[in-house]
């Protein structure tokens, strides 16, 4: 006898604040001579850390470092060393205002993006999504007047992405003190059976 079946896909999604600052950082030096750019590169990017010391939580990782000749003429006149790193810790007004403020005294260029760190929002969406979709069967099952019965496949539909999907992050502007929410959705496909 041929399996019976009601297939119910469900994305559920909620807006929740942005919880996590990271600050992109890149110092620069140039040189006449390849070592003393890496240097002064290196200079630049130790002032810029000096200016996170003291500050809690926040976490420092060097991205790397690249250097690029400078040409005049077809001839090398010099070296421009670009050593990247990221400062990364959870948001909070204070903490934010305080590292803004150390990096504005330097020379350093910097951009600052708001993500999320999962605290346990996406195992609750994720719930509330198969939640959701038990309903919506069970509604389809009354208005078809068959008997509904039990669960018999749940997955994630196909989706590109960690779990939960930022589907906007926020941007920093010179006016925003408080970061934008960011949406996360999840998106699953069940199906029961019927009789």
């Amino acid at each position: 006898m041929e399996r019976k079946f009601i297939t119910v896909t469900k994305t559920v999604t909620e807006q929740v604040a942005a919880n996590r600052v990271r600050i992109t950082l890149t110092a620069y030096g140039e040189a006449k001579k390849y070592a003393a750019a890496v240097e002064n590169a290196s200079e630049a990017a130790s002032a810029a850390t000096q200016a996170f010391s003291g500050m809690d939580g926040v976490s420092l990782k060097s991205r790397g470092i690249n250097v690029t000749t400078l040409r005049d003429d077809k001839k090398t006149v010099g070296y421009r060393a670009a050593h990247a790193f990221a400062a990364e810790f959870d948001f909070s007004p204070e903490l934010f205002g305080k590292a803004t403020e150390a990096l504005s005294a330097l020379n350093v260029e910097w951009r600052v993006s708001f993500t999320f760190k999962d605290n346990g929002e996406g195992k609750a969406l994720l719930k509330r999504a198969v939640e959701e979709a038990k309903t919506d069967a069970q509604n389809i099952a009354a208005a078809a007047g068959v008997k509904f019965g039990a669960l018999i496949k749940a997955e994630y539909a196909a989706t590109e992405g960690a779990r939960p999907m930022m589907l906007r992050a926020a941007a920093y502007s010179d006016n925003a003190v408080e970061p934008e929410e960011i949406t996360l959705s999840e998106t699953v496909v069940c199906s029961w059976e019927i009789a």
